[in-house]
């Protein structure tokens, strides 16, 4: 099992050839890659419109 702020995922060899195309632009490695994407996918479709509203409660810090 990962730890607490870890998480396992599996891909298809299509998709670790899509994310090694990346390196260096994303990342140095794999796993840099996919969570410089992910923080990147977080930040353009969720946190952007949200980001007044989690302040407003106290998700996060201002």
């Amino acid at each position: 099992m990962a730890p607490k702020n870890q998480i396992s995922i599996r891909l298809d060899e299509v998709h670790l050839d899509i994310i090694d195309s990346l390196q260096p632009f994303y990342g140095n490695s794999r796993p840099e890659v996919i969570r410089n994407l992910v923080i990147r996918w977080i930040e353009q479709n969720i946190a952007s419109a949200n980001l007044e509203k989690l302040r407003e409660i106290g998700a996060i810090k201002k």
